[in-house]
């Protein structure tokens, strides 16, 4: 018996999925093995460099995790010399974070190795990289209309409700 077409596909993207995901950390090994940091370690760094992170809490949201699982990820950080934490004036249930001087200088010294390698590919490559953006953004948009009709309890047998042009433009 062979799979339905829509089960291919979604395993189809899942595998693509998991080898983009392995293809940047074979990229970024070297690097970060370099600066003594795991991946997720240089992920919460350029998370509060670039401020998208600032506490416990907005990181436990950034990377869906545990508040115990963050505090032990940040502990571990601030032991090594890459943060700080201090308790917020105003709560003092908020645990705040910002990098150390040796923290800006591996995000700085990976980020500076990564944007190098990038504008190899933009020069040398610059059809395919914009194809691969403009993919990665469809990708993204497709995968919102999906989570949203799960989330509304929509199934793929449901009547014909305009999705399908949705997705149609945002394709475009």
């Amino acid at each position: 018996m062979t799979q339905d077409t829509g089960l291919q596909l979604g395993l189809q993207l899942i595998r693509e999925s998991r080898n983009i995901k392995a293809a940047w950390m074979e990229f970024l090994s070297p690097l970060v093995q370099a600066e003594k940091l795991t991946h997720l370690q240089l992920f919460v760094l350029t998370g509060i460099a670039e401020g998208e992170v600032d506490n416990i809490n907005s990181l436990c949201r950034w990377l869906d995790i545990g508040q115990g699982n963050a505090s032990t990820l940040c502990k571990r950080l601030e032991e090594e010399g890459f943060l700080h934490r201090s308790r917020s004036r105003m709560d003092e249930r908020i645990v705040l974070l910002r990098l150390t001087e040796r923290g800006r200088a591996a995000v700085s010294h990976i980020q500076a190795e990564l944007a190098a390698c990038c504008k190899y590919l933009l020069a040398s490559r610059p059809e395919q990289m914009q194809a691969v953006l403009d993919g990665l953004r469809t990708a993204n948009g497709l995968l919102a209309v999906l989570a949203e009709r799960r989330a509304g309890s929509i199934t793929a047998d449901a009547a014909d409700d305009g999705d399908d042009d949705r997705m149609k433009e945002e394709q475009v």
